[in-house]
């Protein structure tokens, strides 16, 4: 039997280490350092500082797990798109891929 994301268990890393460790990531590099720093008046605000700070976690900081080793996650998707491809695994569209996509609210 598979195990699926309904069947993870909250909190656990044995069963769910990577989105355990980003949400843990999330908190201490992103959300107590910019709530500390500035008073958000709406969602928006708060949205558009985390979608700056996704960009650089994915884009520009090196990782140093089992699937990045010292790569930035783009580069590494980026590598393993041609298998991706080949293995029939579902991918993003054209704008998407080689990272050159970014929203406006992002470059600002």
């Amino acid at each position: 039997m598979t195990s699926s994301i309904r069947e993870q268990k909250h909190g656990l890393l044995k069963t769910n280490g990577i989105c355990e460790r980003f949400h843990k990531t999330i908190k201490d590099e992103f959300y107590s350092i910019a709530f500390r720093r500035k008073i958000y008046l709406n969602l928006e605000e708060l949205q558009k500082d985390l979608d700056l700070w996704l960009y650089k976690y994915n884009n520009q900081r090196t990782h140093q797990g089992k699937r990045c080793q010292g790569r930035t996650p783009m580069d590494t998707f980026k590598d393993n798109l041609p298998m991706a491809k080949e293995k029939c695994i579902g991918y993003m569209d054209e704008g998407h891929v080689d990272g050159s996509f970014i929203d406006d609210h992002l470059t600002a």
